[in-house]
């Protein structure tokens, strides 16, 4: 099952569905930042297992197929931020005074690495592959390379994202491991397109895009398996 906001699902939802995901739309969470309030990148951690609020559980009937925290993200940034980290290969990237402590407790369990970056949103700002990554924020990109990861970095300003000056990259994307795809919410263009479609192929997954402008709907998640507390 594919977790993705409700307004990426009315958008998406059937060309997702053309593309073999069963997709479930997630509701907006009352009191978060209208703009990223049924985000999945924002809602959820995931770093192999899905980490979300009670709240989003309830509120999408998930029961036990997530792991459950009572800290919740709420507001504008950085009380947005709690659940939004980036996990790629044995680190796990993002804001650390702002990220929920049942967070870096789930990292640590699994034992990865925290790496404390300036960027709030860093799930939302990068598209992760197994060994390498595609971001248009300078001070992840720098992060990622010390890590060892091999970084594409981007023009930032060419992605949509509704109420904001622009989107992100991790934002307007998914990547589907098992599959070996990365799938792009919108066309990646010409210019763009032709360099990240073969950052992507040279790492083993084969773009797609949907019909459309490039726009971040806060990505998506998939649903593995269940998972308790």
């Amino acid at each position: 099952m594919l977790l993705i906001g409700k307004r990426g699902f009315a958008r998406f939802g059937s060309r997702l569905a053309a593309l073999g995901y069963q997709a479930l739309p997630l509701e907006p969470l009352p009191g978060l930042n209208r703009i990223v309030a049924d985000h999945a990148d924002t809602l959820f951690f995931d770093c192999g297992e899905l980490l979300t609020s009670r709240e989003v559980a309830e509120m999408n009937r998930l029961g036990e197929r997530v792991m459950v925290s009572s800290d919740c993200p709420r507001g504008d940034y950085p009380g947005d931020i709690r659940f939004n980290a980036l996990a790629l290969g044995n680190s796990v990237y993002g804001r650390l005074d702002a990220l929920s402590p049942d967070v870096k407790a789930l990292a640590e369990r699994c034992g990865m690495k925290l790496v404390n970056v300036r960027q709030g949103y860093a799930r939302c700002s990068v598209l992760p592959l197994t060994d390498a990554a595609i971001t248009a924020d300078t001070g992840l990109a720098a992060a990622m390379r010390n890590e060892g990861v091999e970084v594409l970095t981007i023009p930032p300003g060419e992605i949509r994202l509704e109420g904001c000056g622009y989107g992100f990259i991790g934002g307007a994307s998914f990547v589907d491991f098992e599959k070996r795809r990365a799938v792009f919410f919108g066309s990646l263009g010409d210019t763009l397109g032709e360099t990240v479609r073969a950052f992507c192929r040279a790492h083993g997954f084969e773009p797609i895009e949907l019909e459309g402008e490039l726009t971040d709907v806060g990505g998506a998640v998939i649903l593995r398996c269940k998972k308790t507390k």
